[in-house]
């Protein structure tokens, strides 16, 4: 499970189609085997890494666990970058938003709101408060 790994960047215009077309051309990007990702990517290396967070949680690209790490799209990332590379369809946002908020490995507190939590009035305090509860919970199984 995994938090704040986004770094406190939310998605951006134009940063899946980026994160995509770099690993296409490069899927050691991330890693800095061929060059400084933040130099490749034009972005802050805060950014890179939350970029990085944001391909996989979306369900755009996959890491091997083990070896040598480099990215690559996965067969949903494919089927994206082929026919809505700039992804601005809403159906291609909807589905992302699906893809993130199903994600429990990745995504874990997006997960938690969307499908366990079920209050119509909170504040953040009662969510944090909820999600920690629940983790607390998941951990015990």
């Amino acid at each position: 499970m995994k938090f704040r790994e986004h770094d406190t960047f939310f998605i951006r215009k134009g940063w899946l189609h980026k994160g995509m077309k770099n690993v296409v051309m490069e899927p050691t990007v991330f890693m800095g085997n061929k060059g400084n990702p933040m130099d490749m990517l034009g972005m802050g290396a805060n950014m890179v890494k939350s970029l990085r967070y944001w391909l996989q949680a979306v369900g755009l690209t996959s890491e091997p666990p083990h070896g040598k790490k480099y990215q690559e799209l996965t067969k949903l990332g494919n089927i994206i970058y082929n026919n809505d590379k700039y992804v601005e369809e809403i159906g291609t946002l909807w589905l992302l938003q699906y893809k993130l908020t199903t994600n429990i490995d990745n995504a874990t507190a997006w997960y938690y709101f969307f499908n366990e939590f079920n209050h119509n009035e909170f504040s953040r305090d009662d969510f944090v408060k909820q999600l920690d509860t629940y983790m607390f919970q998941i951990n015990r199984q």
